[in-house]
C-alpha cells in the first residue's frame, strides 16, 4: 500500500490537526522533529520512510482565501523528487493554473472549498489534479461513477461512504511516480450496495486506496 503523509500548515508552521476543528489546531509537537516548521517536520517524515508524494493543506488559504503559502514551493525546490499534492483553498481555473505551472505540484480540488462543481467539471481530465470530497461523519453517495480516466486522483475525507448503484475503477500507475488516475480513500471500509470498487495498482504491486467494503 502506498502510504501519503499529510502536514497540515497554518502561520507558517506545521499544527497538530484535531477531529477538522480547525480552531483548535495547534503547532504541532513531534518526536519526528524539533521544530513545527514545515521543512523541519518534512525532514523528519521523510527520515522515517523514502515517501514519494505529501499531501500539503495550506489552511490559511483554505479558510481566509489567501495566496498559497511560498514556503510549499521552497518545500517542491528542496525535494525534487517527492510529488506535493496541495490543497490551497483552490476555486477558479486562476488558481488551478498557477499550481499546475510548477510541475512538481498536484493541485487537489478541494469540494469544500467550491460554490459549485464548475471547476471540477473543467478539470475532470487533468491528470495531475486530485479532487477531494470534504465532509464530517458518514456520508451516503447515489450512482456515483469514478473511473480511471481523468482525474489524477480522488481523496474522500470522512468517517464512512456508503455507495449505492456505484462504479469506483482505477489503473496502473504509469512507469514513474504519478497519482493513481483515480480511486477511493476513506477511514474506514465503505458500505457496498450494488456497487463494483476496483483498485489501482502502483510500482512493484503495491496496491492504492480501499479496495474492499463490507
Amino acid at each position: 500500500m502506498l502510504i501519503v503523509p499529510v502536514i497540515d500548515i497554518k502561520g507558517d508552521l506545521v499544527v497538530h490537526a484535531r477531529q477538522g476543528d480547525r480552531s483548535r489546531y495547534e503547532p504541532i509537537v513531534t518526536p519526528l522533529s524539533r521544530s513545527p516548521e514545515p521543512a523541519a517536520v518534512l525532514d523528519g517524515l521523510l527520515a522515517v520512510a523514502p515517501f514519494a508524494a505529501v499531501y500539503i493543506a495550506d489552511l490559511d488559504a483554505i479558510t481566509a482565501r489567501q495566496p498559497m503559502n511560498p514556503v510549499i514551493e521552497r518545500l517542491a525546490d528542496r525535494h525534487p523528487m517527492l510529488a506535493f499534492w496541495v490543497d490551497a483553498g483552490i476555486s477558479s481555473p486562476v488558481a488551478a493554473a498557477a499550481l499546475l505551472a510548477n510541475g512538481r505540484l498536484h493541485p487537489v480540488i478541494g469540494s469544500e472549498s467550491q460554490s459549485d462543481w464548475h471547476l471540477v467539471e473543467q478539470l475532470r481530465d487533468q491528470p495531475r489534479v486530485l479532487l477531494s470530497l470534504d465532509f464530517r461523519g458518514n456520508v451516503g453517495i447515489t450512482r456515483l461513477v469514478a473511473t480511471g480516466n481523468g482525474w489524477g486522483g480522488v481523496i474522500c475525507d470522512f468517517g464512512r461512504v456508503k455507495l449505492t448503484d456505484s462504479t469506483v475503477t482505477g489503473n496502473e500507475f504509469p512507469d514513474e511516480f504519478e497519482p493513481p488516475l483515480l480511486d477511493l480513500f476513506s477511514a474506514k471500509r465503505p458500505k457496498l450496495t450494488n456497487t463494483t470498487c476496483d483498485h489501482s495498482l502502483g510500482p512493484d504491486g503495491l496496491t492504492w486506496g480501499v479496495c474492499t467494503g463490507d
